[in-house]
């Protein structure tokens, strides 16, 4: 629903996309990885909700190429030549520091969201104040 509802957001919808694409592919491209295998799993990942602009998709694994972050090599894959591809140290790095962005991000916002929602949803209720306390208690357990 989220990714459906970004249709009418323009310029900042291809933004979050591209940027949730590059974090997918670099986060899958631990371990020597094809992008079919990549487009697997965003398929899985997103019951089908998603499916990437394949120019865009093809053209992450370049960039990461060309920016040090991945490497690529030739291997057969089921009787198959395919390329695959693996994070460099340097692209392991750059996938912390975007996973702590995003984890940073998430917490601000996740609360900032539950905070609107539930008022508009609930008012300045007892039931408002229960919900934004068992949030701030799973977001302080899921990032510390």
């Amino acid at each position: 629903m989220f990714l459906k509802s970004l249709k009418r957001g323009g310029e900042s919808k291809a933004t979050v996309l591209r940027g949730l694409l590059e974090l997918f592919v670099m986060n899958e491209c631990v371990n020597w990885t094809t992008t079919k295998k990549v487009l697997d799993k965003i398929k899985e990942e997103t019951s089908g909700n998603w499916s990437p602009n394949l120019a865009a998709f093809y053209a992450t694994f370049r960039k990461f190429e060309k920016k040090g972050f991945a490497k690529a090599r030739l291997a057969i894959v089921d009787g198959k030549k395919r390329i695959e591809y693996k994070l460099t140290s340097s692209g392991e790095r750059e996938l912390a520091k975007r996973k702590e962005s995003m984890r940073e991000g998430i917490k601000k916002n996740a609360f900032v969201m539950v905070r609107i929602t539930s008022y508009i949803l609930c008012g300045d209720s007892e039931k408002r104040f229960k919900m934004i306390e068992s949030v701030k208690k799973a977001l302080g357990e899921a990032y510390g």
